[in-house]
């Protein structure tokens, strides 16, 4: 009994801290699949990652479209990870790779395509200066929602009428 109300507060706790870290986990529109795949245009032997991956939404659905590419997920939030690593599990993919720790503890060097879904708040100070630092030259950041402040993008995707903005920043 105690093992499993420990489970359980674990849970709760990795939720709520990944809750307050950059965003609350909403999927991705899956409407908005084609147009991410289409901005991403990832070229061969690009390495793609995705901060908070939640569900594996976008990242499962790039890795299918660019199987020749290494794809990487992390994730802080235990529920969402477990359930990416048993999709993982079911898939055959084998250029996909997933991490359970805090985005801010992932070292960005090798990404040539940061994929984030972020509140504007969250993703001003401490994010944005963790992308500065770490994303080297010719690198992409994708910006899902809501722009990254103090970066100036290089193109803004407002697709139609009552579609969300997608943001690419190059650095």
């Amino acid at each position: 009994m105690i093992f499993w109300l420990s489970f359980f507060l674990l849970f709760l706790f990795t939720l709520f801290i990944s809750f307050i870290s950059l965003a609350p986990w909403l999927p991705t529109f899956k409407k908005d699949l084609e147009r991410i795949k289409n901005i991403t245009n990832l070229q061969l032997g690009e390495k793609f990652c995705e901060l908070g991956c939640g569900n594996g939404k976008v990242l499962f659905y790039l890795a299918k479209s660019y199987p020749n590419n290494n794809f990487l997920g992390v994730e802080l939030a235990l529920p969402l990870f477990l359930f990416c690593k048993f999709r993982l599990l079911l898939s055959s993919y084998n250029n996909i790779e997933l991490n359970l720790k805090s985005l801010y503890r992932e070292n960005l060097h090798d990404a040539d395509v940061v994929y984030v879904f972020g509140m504007r708040d969250s993703m001003a100070g401490k994010f944005k200066k963790k992308l500065q630092a770490e994303m080297k030259f010719g690198s992409r950041v994708i910006s899902y929602v809501f722009p990254i402040e103090g970066l100036e993008s290089i193109f803004i995707d407002k697709g139609k009428e009552k579609d969300v903005s997608i943001y690419v920043y190059k650095f």
